[in-house]
């Protein structure tokens, strides 16, 4: 345990590793370490075929949106792209990506506008401990950045408490980046709120939608996990999330090019 915010502890594993020659498992990325990051991101794509699978068991449906909780981006680029994999030429679901507040660093990517990774720093605090990450991964945030078409948002942690409660009123032990999902769904369908309205009616989200969302965590937190619990519902406010709009093509082909541009000095 280290008083840093996880960027920073993720700076210090590496040279504690290059210092004792450790192997560094982990599914964010480094210069030069990009090889196990993409194995694991090959591993969270079962989750996305497993769900797919088992909508199809149920009913037979597909899902009109998916929502996706971004740390590093790992996990949310994996599943997006074995998404767009599966469904080829055909429709798939909207994707949607959420952060904590103080941590979206997706979210400031994409305000950027123009494709290039955008960090926070700070200590990242919130209680939404599993997505505390300031840095974005350069396998994961391409993919986002190309195939997000819904937007990109940040929420503050009372929502993921709410989708907590949702869960566990439903029979389903979430903790803090698994309730996430559910808790911004739930403040994009609240009612005689004019901001999400005008969302919904943006992102397509109705009585008919088909929302897949991921319960990434049991109660890792098991202290607070009781406290969120005991705790009531927060009513919407203005200003519990906010929305970046996907990247425009011109600025994905402006973010590939300077990417290849970099690549090409460093000699990769």
């Amino acid at each position: 345990v280290t008083e840093l915010n996880y960027d920073r502890t993720v700076d210090m594993a590496f040279q504690s590793a290059k210092e004792h020659g450790w192997t560094v498992l982990q599914d964010t990325t480094a210069p030069g370490y990009t090889e196990i990051p993409t194995w694991i991101m090959q591993g969270y794509t079962a989750m996305a075929d497993e769900a797919l699978e088992q909508m199809k068991a149920l009913d037979g449906s597909s899902p009109t949106h998916v929502l996706l909780q971004v740390g590093v981006g790992s996990m949310a680029g994996a599943v997006l792209g074995y998404l767009v994999e599966a469904a080829g030429d055909g429709p798939r679901a909207m994707a949607l990506t959420l952060e904590p507040e103080n941590a979206a660093c997706a979210f400031k990517s994409a305000m950027r506008g123009d494709g290039e990774m955008e960090t926070v720093d700070g200590d990242l605090e919130t209680m939404i401990a599993g997505l505390a990450c300031g840095e974005p991964s350069a396998l994961g945030w391409p993919i986002l950045a190309k195939h997000v078409d819904g937007g990109f948002f940040w929420m503050k942690d009372g929502l993921a408490g709410n989708g907590m409660r949702g869960m566990n009123a439903e029979g389903v032990e979430a903790g803090e980046c698994g309730g996430a999902g559910l808790g911004l769904l739930g403040r994009l369908m609240a009612k005689d709120c004019s901001k999400a309205q005008e969302l919904r009616q943006k992102l397509g989200l109705g009585e008919k939608s088909r929302v897949l969302i991921f319960n990434t965590e049991g109660a890792t937190d098991p202290e607070n996990f009781k406290k969120q619990l005991a705790l009531p519902d927060v009513t919407p406010t203005a200003s519990d999330f906010g929305f970046a709009p996907p990247l425009p093509a011109a600025a994905l082909a402006d973010g590939e090019q300077s990417q290849a541009a970099k690549r090409q000095r460093c000699g990769a």
